[in-house]
């Protein structure tokens, strides 16, 4: 599943790069297909105050989900979802 993202460099700049690799759903979570991604200034702006050193950004997306892990109630493939994340982290 072929994607893009916001990437954060070292020296700060902010570039959109193919993200490689396929995440493994493990208990409690789910994979989604993103259908959109909202950017705001979080994602783009004030990266070293935010520690975002080589990171993607991204804070919310609408998607749908494809796989749902061990545990998860009250989702199930095919469902839209709207997600709010925990903000920029390490990839």
């Amino acid at each position: 599943m072929p994607h893009k993202g916001l990437w954060v460099n070292e020296d700060a700049t902010q570039e959109v790069k193919d993200v490689p690799g396929y995440y493994k759903v493990v208990a409690g979570d789910l994979l989604l297909k993103t259908i959109c991604v909202a950017v705001n200034p979080g994602d783009y702006g004030d990266t070293e105050k935010f520690g975002a050193i080589n990171t993607i950004g991204g804070f919310d997306a609408v998607g749908e989900i494809v796989e749902v892990g061990d545990g998860v109630t009250g989702f199930k493939v095919g469902h839209k979802v709207l997600t709010f994340t925990r903000g920029i982290g390490p990839v």
